[in-house]
Parts: C-alpha cells; sequence; structure tokens
C-alpha cells in the first residue's frame, strides 16, 4: 500500500492543484523555497507563516493553511486563488493528500530512512507541480 499509496496522494494533490487552482484567478505567493516545518501565527492583521527566518502575511486563516502546505513541501512559490472561498473548498482535500504523503513516506521505525523518504517523495511533488505550472502556461500562451 505505501509506494501506491504515496503514488495516489501525489496525484491527487497535483489534479487538485491543476483542476482547482491553475484553471481558476490565482495570484502567487513567493515562499522561501527549502523544506521546513511552518507555523501559523495569529496577529492584529490577521495570520502570519513563520518558516524559519521568514514571515509571510496571510489575509485569512483558509490561505495561511493553503501556503503551510506548500512551504512545508519546500516551493520557491506557489499559486493560490484570489477567491478565498474556492480556496476554502479544496483545502479539505489537499490536506488530507499532504497528510496521507506525510504518513506514507514515513511508516519506516528508523528516523533518518523516513526523512530521506520524505525528502524524495516531497523532491517528486515539487517537479510534478512545477510542471503543472509549465504546462499550463504553455496552454495559456497558445
Amino acid at each position: 500500500m505505501g509506494t501506491e499509496g504515496i503514488r495516489f496522494e501525489l496525484g491527487r494533490i497535483e489534479a487538485l492543484y491543476r483542476d482547482h487552482v491553475l484553471g481558476e484567478r490565482v495570484r502567487f505567493v513567493s515562499l522561501p523555497g527549502r523544506k521546513c516545518r511552518p507555523r501559523i501565527m495569529d496577529t492584529i492583521l490577521g495570520f502570519e507563516i513563520h518558516a524559519g527566518s521568514r514571515k509571510i502575511a496571510c489575509p485569512d486563516i483558509t490561505s495561511a493553511r493553503y501556503l503551510v502546505i506548500f512551504t512545508e513541501l519546500g516551493l520557491d512559490r506557489v499559486y493560490i486563488p484570489y477567491d478565498p472561498t474556492r480556496t476554502a473548498r479544496i483545502l479539505p482535500e489537499l490536506e488530507h493528500s499532504f497528510r496521507r504523503v506525510k504518513e506514507l513516506s514515513s511508516w519506516d521505525a528508523n528516523s533518518q530512512t523516513a526523512r530521506r523518504r520524505r525528502g524524495r517523495t516531497y523532491a517528486k511533488l515539487r517537479d510534478r507541480l512545477r510542471k503543472v505550472e509549465r504546462d499550463m502556461a504553455e496552454i495559456d500562451s497558445c
């Protein structure tokens, strides 16, 4: 179940990003570009994601939760829908799939092996998401 389950969840995340994010009106947000453990902080003006020494301002908790996933993956930028209700609709599925990827890629008791496996899995997902972005850009330019 491990490898097949990971492939299924990676495909699901890729499809959600392609069909429900890139197919809509979007903006991009710059991220740190390296894997980290981001935290969401509640501030007076909204929310912030603390990723290492970097802080990313978010207007609402939905956007913050969405960006945390891609920050943890180590992307340097990600597209996010302008409409937060669209983000809210896909967020539960996205979080579920990402949680499953983390669980399935770290089933081994050896933490170093689990970290390497998770790192390879995250790299595959980053590559797939970048490819989807390139493909969508080519379609838009035609």
